[in-house]
Protein backbone atom coordinates (compact mmCIF):
# COMPACT_ATOMS: atom_id res chain seq x y z
CA UNK A 1 0.00 0.00 0.00
CA UNK A 2 1.10 3.12 -0.58
CA UNK A 3 -0.51 6.52 0.55
CA UNK A 4 -1.61 9.24 -2.05
CA UNK A 5 -2.61 12.62 -0.68
CA UNK A 6 -3.72 11.17 2.91
CA UNK A 7 -5.68 8.03 0.91
CA UNK A 8 -5.17 4.41 0.61
CA UNK A 9 -3.56 3.67 -2.68
CA UNK A 10 -1.91 1.48 -4.55
CA UNK A 11 1.31 2.10 -6.94
CA UNK A 12 2.75 0.01 -9.99
CA UNK A 13 5.71 0.91 -11.75
CA UNK A 14 8.62 0.76 -14.10
CA UNK A 15 11.60 2.89 -15.23
CA UNK A 16 9.68 4.65 -17.53
CA UNK A 17 6.31 5.20 -15.58
CA UNK A 18 4.24 5.03 -12.33
CA UNK A 19 0.13 4.25 -11.72
CA UNK A 20 -1.41 5.07 -8.42
CA UNK A 21 -4.88 3.52 -7.83
CA UNK A 22 -6.64 4.48 -4.83
CA UNK A 23 -8.30 1.95 -3.12
CA UNK A 24 -11.66 3.83 -2.63
CA UNK A 25 -13.28 4.00 -6.00
CA UNK A 26 -10.09 2.29 -7.78
CA UNK A 27 -9.44 5.33 -9.51
CA UNK A 28 -6.61 6.09 -11.16
CA UNK A 29 -4.92 9.21 -9.19
CA UNK A 30 -1.82 9.46 -11.01
CA UNK A 31 0.02 8.10 -14.19
CA UNK A 32 3.37 9.81 -13.69
CA UNK A 33 6.35 9.97 -16.03
CA UNK A 34 9.45 8.88 -13.51
CA UNK A 35 12.11 10.84 -15.18
CA UNK A 36 10.52 14.14 -15.65
CA UNK A 37 7.66 13.83 -12.72
CA UNK A 38 4.69 15.15 -14.82
CA UNK A 39 1.45 13.73 -14.46
CA UNK A 40 -0.97 14.72 -16.92
CA UNK A 41 -3.65 14.13 -14.85
CA UNK A 42 -4.83 17.06 -13.70
CA UNK A 43 -4.58 17.13 -9.40
CA UNK A 44 -5.68 20.16 -7.32
CA UNK A 45 -2.69 21.58 -5.10
CA UNK A 46 -5.65 21.99 -2.26
CA UNK A 47 -7.21 19.70 -0.27
CA UNK A 48 -9.83 17.84 -1.91
CA UNK A 49 -13.93 17.78 -0.55
CA UNK A 50 -13.84 14.49 -2.49
CA UNK A 51 -15.37 11.69 -0.04
CA UNK A 52 -12.09 9.03 1.50
CA UNK A 53 -14.30 6.05 1.14
CA UNK A 54 -17.65 4.84 -0.35
CA UNK A 55 -20.08 4.74 1.79
CA UNK A 56 -22.95 6.72 4.02
CA UNK A 57 -20.54 7.95 6.33
CA UNK A 58 -17.71 9.16 4.11
CA UNK A 59 -20.19 10.86 1.94
CA UNK A 60 -21.80 12.78 4.62
CA UNK A 61 -18.85 13.97 6.06
CA UNK A 62 -17.77 15.41 2.49
CA UNK A 63 -21.44 16.89 2.36
CA UNK A 64 -20.31 18.65 5.84
CA UNK A 65 -16.57 19.59 4.47
CA UNK A 66 -18.16 21.33 1.86
CA UNK A 67 -20.74 23.14 3.69
CA UNK A 68 -18.03 24.22 6.21
CA UNK A 69 -16.48 25.59 3.25
CA UNK A 70 -19.27 27.19 1.89
CA UNK A 71 -20.09 29.23 5.13
CA UNK A 72 -16.57 30.64 5.06
CA UNK A 73 -16.64 33.16 2.18
CA UNK A 74 -12.69 33.41 1.68
CA UNK A 75 -12.52 29.39 1.45
CA UNK A 76 -15.07 29.18 -0.74
CA UNK A 77 -14.37 31.83 -2.83
CA UNK A 78 -10.03 30.66 -3.41
CA UNK A 79 -11.95 26.96 -4.01
CA UNK A 80 -13.82 28.55 -6.71
CA UNK A 81 -11.24 30.87 -8.09
CA UNK A 82 -8.60 28.05 -7.98
CA UNK A 83 -11.28 25.78 -9.88
CA UNK A 84 -12.36 28.69 -12.10
CA UNK A 85 -8.03 28.90 -12.97
CA UNK A 86 -7.31 25.50 -13.74
CA UNK A 87 -7.89 24.06 -17.55
CA UNK A 88 -10.13 20.74 -17.45
CA UNK A 89 -10.51 21.18 -21.34
CA UNK A 90 -9.16 18.22 -23.48
CA UNK A 91 -6.60 19.84 -25.59
CA UNK A 92 -4.72 20.24 -22.02
CA UNK A 93 -5.08 16.47 -21.05
CA UNK A 94 -4.47 15.46 -24.79
CA UNK A 95 -1.44 17.65 -24.92
CA UNK A 96 -0.19 16.03 -21.42
CA UNK A 97 -0.37 12.47 -22.89
CA UNK A 98 0.98 13.17 -26.08
CA UNK A 99 4.07 14.34 -24.48
CA UNK A 100 4.16 11.58 -22.21
CA UNK A 101 3.49 8.71 -24.91
CA UNK A 102 6.47 10.35 -26.80
CA UNK A 103 8.53 10.21 -24.14
CA UNK A 104 7.59 6.56 -23.55
CA UNK A 105 8.02 5.55 -27.54
CA UNK A 106 11.51 7.24 -26.87
CA UNK A 107 12.61 5.52 -24.22
CA UNK A 108 11.69 2.07 -25.73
Amino acid sequence: MTPYRTRRATSIENEAIRVTVLHEGGHIAEITDTKTGINPLWTPPWPSIEPSAYDPVALLACVDRALRAFEQPKVWGRLMNNAMRADFSWDRSARAYLGLYERLVATA
